[in-house]
């Protein structure tokens, strides 16, 4: 009316649906509104705009080309383009290429009309029409077209690099094909991209979830989903720790993955029995921490083991030093010598350093947990 074209938007469902226009290389966002209004006199106006539609529950879109001289077709479709019949001669063209008619798919590449039958997804682009213009041969051209195929065969690809994943989302068809990446979060657009590849964390939990990747040009529009699944790793390991009799530490672990995940901590190649009084075990969402209260007994190597329903992950082995305690030495003579044993608790790696007194300085004499004396000689330890 009067060089305006109202657009407008609407869908089934509800309640209290929201609509949000966007149009190919503008803002995010052009109109709020369920009906956008344009001048059908300004050529800036043209392009690929799409309604989306959306409440608590879901979300819906469609797509439209706003042009003047287009058409639009599916795969599989019948076109046809009229170049008037006032001439003799005719020559189509196809993106500049001259065309020739293909059994079954194009005819009338010589004549008034073309046609193009069973429409593929590579057939959109620009047909001219060029027609005899004089007796000289000259040609000159008569018309031009713009063809719009739907976006067909569309498909998302994933690639992870270091802890950054790519998907990117490509479909055949054309020209102008647009792409949203969507999430739906109650009842509010997530995570939207304007672009083809859509990038972030992989280890970020909140960035687990499907994603939508939304294809239009003015023919039509396809969608297509994927559900991104966060890496599953050790985000925290645990560390060795020093104590004495009597002292308590703390192991913490920590995952990153789907949820729920589940935590077991292991000392040696057993379980930990969380039911032992020595042991204590706090599970958080994505942590673990194992309390162990020394008596003396529990040196040696812990680790802790998350998994979740797709997958599990160990940590590194940590240590557990507890000092020497219960020092104490045994004598025993065999003929003319006299074999020293030290004993002790505690560990690991307890090493054992044997002293002469008897001089000044104390002499090293030993570094092995016996030390052997062959003659009754005068020594203090």
């Amino acid at each position: 009316v009067n060089n305006t074209v109202p657009l407008p938007c609407y869908a089934d469902g509800g309640p209290e649906n929201s609509y949000i226009w966007t149009v190919t290389g503008a803002a995010l966002y052009v109109s709020s509104s369920q009906q956008l209004v344009l001048n059908n006199n300004e050529p800036s106006n043209e392009g690929i705009y799409s309604c989306y539609i959306y409440n608590a529950a879901g979300l819906v879109n469609v797509s439209t080309l706003f042009t003047t001289i287009v058409q639009f077709a599916d795969v599989g479709d019948i076109v046809s383009f009229n170049c008037g019949d006032l001439h003799i001669d005719y020559t189509w063209l196809y993106n500049s290429m001259l065309l020739v008619d293909e059994p079954g798919h194009i005819s009338g590449a010589d004549s008034s009309v073309l046609f193009i039958t069973n429409v593929t997804s590579t057939d959109w682009g620009t047909y001219s029409c060029f027609v005899n213009n004089g007796p000289d041969g000259s040609f000159i051209s008569n018309a031009t077209f713009k063809l719009h195929v739907s976006p067909h065969n569309a498909v998302i690809s994933e690639e992870t690099v270091n802890n950054t994943v790519t998907l990117t989302c490509y479909a055949d068809g054309g020209p102008g094909n647009s792409y949203i990446w969507i999430r739906l979060s109650n009842g509010s657009l997530f995570n939207v991209s304007l672009s083809e590849q859509l990038v972030f964390n992989n280890t970020e939990p909140s960035n687990e979830g499907t994603y939508v990747c939304s294809i239009s040009n003015g023919a039509g529009l396809v969608n297509v989903s994927t559900f991104f699944r966060i890496a599953f790793t050790i985000t925290t390991q645990p560390q060795d720790q020093f104590a004495y009799i009597g002292d308590s530490v703390n192991f913490t672990c920590g995952a990153s993955g789907s949820l729920p995940i589940l935590f077991y901590w292991f000392y040696g190649t057993d379980r930990v029995n969380e039911n032992d009084d020595r042991y204590s075990v706090n599970n958080d969402t994505y942590t673990t921490v194992l309390t162990i209260y020394i008596t003396g007994i529990e040196w040696g190597a812990y680790y802790c083991w998350a998994l979740n329903d797709f997958s599990n992950a160990s940590s590194r082995q940590s240590i557990l030093y507890v000092a020497p305690y219960n020092v104490t030495i045994s004598e025993a003579i065999v003929s003319d010598s006299i074999t020293y044993t030290c004993h002790d608790d505690g560990g690991p790696g307890n090493n054992y350093t044997w002293l002469n007194e008897t001089t000044q300085p104390a002499t090293v004499v030993s570094t092995t947990q016996q030390l052997f004396i062959i003659r009754m000689e005068s020594f203090t330890h």
